[in-house]
Formats: C-alpha cells, structure tokens, sequence
C-alpha cells in the first residue's frame, strides 16, 4: 500500500486535481524521470494510488 492510499480500499474518495498531479510528478520521479516527464501510466497509477481504484474495477467499467 503506498502512503496515497486510502485505508479504506473500498472508499472512492474524489481527490484534488493538485493531489493526482503532485503524485503522478512523483511517480515519475521514482522511476528516474523528471517531474514534468510523466507518462500515461503515472497518471493512472497515481489515480488507483489515491482513489484505491483496483485493475478488476478498470477492467469492470471497460466491460459494462
């Protein structure tokens, strides 16, 4: 679980677009890029990270 996470992972908490950015420059920090070097990928992990969306529920709402 990283520190973004919600303690509740059913909680689909609304989250600041400052909040998903701030983290989504952060990923991208950890993976040796810099912070205005984000990728799609950063993004949608940052909004799994602060939302405790899961890969199941993606793939959920791709199906529905």
């Amino acid at each position: 679980m990283t520190p973004f996470a919600s303690p509740d992972p059913l909680c689909r908490c609304r989250v600041s677009r400052e909040s998903l950015h701030a983290r989504t420059r952060e990923l991208a920090l950890c993976a040796g890029r810099s912070a205005s070097a984000v990728t799609q990928g950063d993004y949608e992990q940052a909004k799994r990270d602060l939302t405790g969306e899961t890969d199941g529920d993606l793939q959920d709402a791709r199906i529905s």
